[in-house]
């Protein structure tokens, strides 16, 4: 406790007009959040500790990274379905912590995502908590402040799906929004103990979303620079060296280290994929009314805000239908804006008010830039993108609660006393943990271990594989795979979801057939005889290689011939020729043995830009052997390779692999908005014995 003395020990504000001491931020924080941890766990002892949950979809690809923040390996946000990562990984370190202690070390968690769960659970918990008490700081009740917040909180985000228990990522960002709404009025007023809390606020919201800087920034600048107006002048130095501020500034520089780390990766970072998004994107834009509509659903409980992309005469229904409810906010608005703005000859009284007026300029500077967001965002509305929008709404209570304890008279201290257990059963009795038991991943993961029997080359890393259309079943897969410390590897068109590291771009993962096992997920209808089932939707399929004809052949790759072949990283074909797509591109099949040496002839032409100028370096492995070198440049040749017969012989089925160190997206030189690894144009690839009549 000596190292933060001011969070524990009653304290002066800053403003020169106080008269009575603050209460401590941790003597409010601690007991409330306790109180809340210790009653969820005891009401969802069940969910957290005793049923096995796993990762399905958009959590699988999370648990991929969370598995990477185990390691100290992730410096990333989750994927966004635009093609780049939001910015930062501080929620999967929560979780991958959250992980180790639940699960690894104390084994209290049956299943990974139940600890993640857990973790989330408590961490959404303590930025609550740290809203309450911020709030109850600057009031002459704190008591009754945390007591109705907590009984307004509980009737407002029952209405909310998936508040506290999911780690969605949408989901998480409402109590570190609220939170940092709060933390923004205490700093104005000049609260230094509320300036790690803004950091620490601030920081989650950037990492866990690409809007939030547009919230983080002009907000925090606002309240430092209103802080320093009215109260800090001066006094830079000695907030600098105080507790609070070292603290602030540690913890800034922690949540800081990844996303400067990333920049490192030049055109392979994160932000460079977010700069081509930005470049690129053509599904922006929406009308300022329209916008107005998306942030008005969250003050109705209208969870789907899609029915604003396009209005109809239906749109005012949900509106009209809960005007009472819209009325009441706003009027409950109005009542505490005139609250605060009025003056008065107490002193203390003056101080709450000033809070309440910092507070109320802090929600409208926020719903202002909501508008913008909603005026911004990709893809139209959609019933995740502004879920904060109800921490927005629950801050207008906070307000009307915040006036109410400014008023002179008094709530005796027993009241209180009474209605805080009160609160604290009604907040987490009014948001149950509902989760489904039975689910797609449950079914894959019981399904799986057979499958791992099945699996012809049961000691080989896997290849997944599959239709955009499965791509939900296939994360699944790999999350169930990775449980089990089982490696695998994607196309380079899955390394947002799955990670770089799970990219095949090397030869040598990939030299002969034996040395990989491709699984391919199919959907249910469309799975060939003999499939195996992998759950309620999806089956896996284990491809066998296709026989080649009688040497010497030609595949032709614009008639599509290649694709019986194509195993990855060669697309169908488009016009006069197929392009490659990643940086190494296999073809397998089943052919007959050599009793000569073989000619190779690759008929391609490269892709030349500025970035390689010089063309596209290819070079050519059989059955795991390199057999030459060719740089192809924007005109069309034929490449000649020679493959000795005890090289083709070697391995049945028989490998040909590109390695292509230079493919390149079109978007990163601005050739088009393409964002596939692009190097050859293929024409035709031949095989033919040498010395053959």
């Amino acid at each position: 406790m000596s190292i933060f003395p001011s969070l524990f020990r009653s304290t002066a504000p800053s403003l020169a007009t106080a008269s009575t001491p603050r209460p401590a931020f941790l003597r409010l924080f601690l007991p409330l959040f306790l109180a809340l941890a210790l009653a969820v766990t005891l009401c969802s002892r069940e969910q957290f500790f005793r049923t096995a949950f796993y990762e399905e979809g958009d959590d699988a690809a999370n648990g991929l990274q969370i598995n990477r923040a185990k390691h100290f390996q992730e410096l990333h946000g989750n994927y966004s379905r635009w093609g780049f990562h939001h910015p930062g990984p501080a929620f999967f370190y929560v979780y991958a912590l959250g992980e180790f202690v639940f699960y690894d070390v104390t084994h209290v968690a049956p299943a990974p995502r139940n600890a993640h769960i857990y973790a989330g659970t408590l961490l959404q918990l303590a930025f609550y908590a740290t809203a309450l008490a911020l709030l109850a700081r600057h009031s002459r009740q704190p008591l009754l402040v945390i007591a109705l917040a907590l009984a307004l909180g509980a009737l407002h985000y029952q209405h909310v799906p998936r508040v506290l228990y999911s780690v969605w990522p949408p989901d998480v960002l409402l109590m570190p929004f609220l939170c940092f709404v709060v933390a923004c009025a205490a700093v104005a007023v000049g609260d230094k103990v509320a300036l790690p809390v803004l950091v620490i606020a601030g920081s989650f919201l950037v990492h866990g979303h690409i809007a939030q800087p547009l919230f983080v920034l002009p907000m925090t600048l606002l309240a430092i620079g209103w802080a320093w107006r009215r109260s800090w002048r001066g006094q830079l130095g000695e907030i600098v060296r105080s507790a609070p501020g070292i603290t602030a500034l540690s913890l800034l520089a922690i949540f800081l280290l990844p996303l400067v780390l990333d920049l490192f990766a030049g055109r392979n970072s994160n932000f460079h994929d977010v700069l081509l998004h930005l470049r690129y994107q053509s599904d922006a834009g929406k009308t300022l009314f329209k916008s107005v509509l998306c942030y008005g659903a969250s003050f109705i409980g209208l969870d789907d805000p899609t029915m604003f992309n396009k209005l109809s005469d239906t749109t005012h229904v949900p509106f009209v239908e809960h005007a009472w409810l819209l009325a009441g906010w706003l009027t409950l608005l109005g009542i505490s804006a005139w609250w605060f703005s009025r003056g008065t000859a107490d002193r203390e009284t003056r101080n709450d008010l000033r809070f309440g007026r910092c507070l109320c300029y802090f929600w409208l500077m926020a719903s202002a830039l909501t508008l913008v967001w909603g005026m911004r965002q990709d893809g139209g509305f959609t019933n995740f993108n502004s879920r904060f929008n109800h921490s927005l709404v629950h801050v207008i209570a906070l307000l009307g609660i915040s006036a109410l304890a400014s008023v002179p008279r008094k709530v005796p201290r027993l009241v209180t006393w009474c209605a805080l257990p009160a609160g604290v059963a009604a907040f987490t009795l009014a948001l149950p943990f509902v989760h489904d038991v039975g689910t797609r991943a449950s079914e894959l993961t019981v399904k799986l271990r057979g499958l791992l029997l099945a699996d012809p080359k049961p000691a080989a890393p896997k290849l997944i594989t599959f239709d955009s259309g499965d791509w939900y079943e296939a994360v699944t897969l790999a999350r169930a795979l990775q449980r089990l410390d089982i490696p695998f590897f994607v196309h380079p068109a899955g390394r947002v979801m799955f990670g770089d590291d799970k990219v095949l771009c090397r030869p040598e993962d990939i030299a002969t057939s034996a040395s990989i096992s491709e699984w391919h997920v199919v959907a249910k209808n469309h799975a060939p005889h003999g499939a195996h089932v992998l759950n309620r939707e999806c089956s896996l399929v284990f491809p066998q290689a296709a026989p080649l004809p009688a040497l010497p052949t030609r595949i032709d790759f614009t008639a599509n011939q290649h694709m019986p072949y194509a195993m990855f990283g060669i697309g169908q074909s488009d016009a006069d020729w197929a392009w490659t797509d990643a940086r190494v591109a296999v073809l397998h099949f089943v052919a007959a043995r050599a009793t000569l040496d073989l000619e190779l002839t690759l008929d391609a032409e490269g892709m030349t830009n500025v970035v390689t100028p010089n063309g596209q370096r290819v070079n050519l492995f059989v059955n795991g052997q390199l057999v030459g070198r060719e740089t192809f440049k924007d005109e069309r040749h034929a490449a000649r390779f020679a493959v000795s017969r005890e090289v083709w012989n070697r391995a049945s089925p028989q490998m040909i692999v590109l390695e292509l160190p230079d493919a390149i997206a079109p978007a990163t030189f601005g050739g088009s908005g393409d964002r596939r690894l692009l190097a050859l144009r293929l024409h035709a690839l031949s095989l033919t014995p040498v010395g053959a009549k």
